[in-house]
């Protein structure tokens, strides 16, 4: 609200000096844009190279390992192998959609005077482009989880070892002094996508953690001298080295899962970055005039989804 003063000068005399409130440029945001799902997606499946920008759907094609089988005796005696087809199919659709709408009145414009377009439409545009980036996070972090592949999570998980505990929602790992380390439970998950052959080392595969896992895998590297120096300690650096030459990315964007004892289950989520695609288009956004109202006028569509769930590891973990 302004405010009314009297100066010594005109004794206080009449009304005394308007003094308007002051309407500052200054925008503070309490939103970040920090896509983790970017870093641990093929950028080559981008919607123009599906072919998404112009069909429903694209078909792919998935190249399985085929076995020789047995010979006569365990022994080649000129027999003929007929190898099986090594191929399967696969599609992927566009399905999740954003409409955006949101009017506003000329009026409303004009007072704002310069502010309109250097604040409020830069706002809003910033603000949703935020809130888009969170939104197709947790829309796709989730359909990752519940993509893994049957062998490569729960508390029986690997394809030849059948008894590597990734934990569940009932009987999650527990990660901490009374349970198994951050990153020993990397290296488990890690051998049961090497048991299901879809990699042939770490180096190829990126992991997603919760900020609360991350900070136990800092402080373990930290106990173990990683980083020889002190300014390149994790603890004072800031920095988190690789596991198993795998990067790590933290989110807040991961499911999780609130037990009946107030215990909160949270996911590890370990993908070969090579077998995921995250297509997405703002196919528009934009200001239109339109009598004396203003809109705000967009649509987005996207979609998540692992192109062989083989490429998908899943831990269920609490933390001490």
């Amino acid at each position: 609200m302004a405010s009314i003063t009297r100066t010594a000068d005109y004794g206080g005399v009449g009304q005394g000096l308007y003094i308007p409130d002051s309407a500052t440029d200054i925008v503070i945001s309490e939103a970040t844009r920090c896509s983790v799902l970017q870093h641990i997606v093929n950028q080559e499946y981008d919607i123009d190279n599906l072919g998404l920008n112009c069909a429903q759907q694209a078909h792919y094609h998935i190249l399985t390992d085929i076995e020789i089988g047995d010979f006569t005796g365990g022994q080649w005696n000129g027999e003929e192998w007929e190898p099986d087809d090594p191929f399967r199919s696969g599609t992927i659709k566009m399905c999740q959609q954003v409409k955006i709408k949101k009017k506003f009145s000329r009026d409303e414009a004009i007072a704002h005077c310069s502010r309109w377009e250097g604040m409020i439409q830069t706002g809003y545009e910033s603000s949703i482009a935020n809130s888009l980036t969170r939104h197709t996070e947790r829309y796709g972090f989730a359909m990752l989880v519940a993509s893994a592949h049957k062998l490569n999570t729960g508390n029986k998980a690997g394809a030849v070892s059948g008894n590597i505990m990734l934990g569940d929602t009932v009987n999650p790992v527990n990660i901490g002094k009374s349970g198994v380390s951050a990153m020993e439970l990397l290296s488990l998950m890690e051998q049961t996508i090497q048991e299901n052959g879809s990699t042939c080392g770490g180096n190829q595969l990126k992991v997603v953690v919760t900020p609360a896992f991350l900070n136990k895998i800092r402080s373990e590297q930290s106990a173990l001298g990683a980083g020889c120096c002190l300014p390149s300690n994790p603890m004072i650096s800031g920095i988190t080295h690789p596991v198993l030459g795998m990067d790590i990315y933290a989110t807040l964007n991961l499911p999780s899962y609130k037990r009946a004892d107030g215990k909160t289950v949270n996911y590890v989520l370990m993908v070969n970055p090579k077998h995921i695609a995250a297509p997405i288009s703002l196919d528009y956004l934009e200001w239109d005039k339109n009598l004396n109202d203003i809109y705000l006028l967009g649509n987005y569509r996207f979609d998540v989804a692992a192109l062989t769930n083989k490429s998908i590891a899943v831990a269920a973990v609490v933390t001490d």
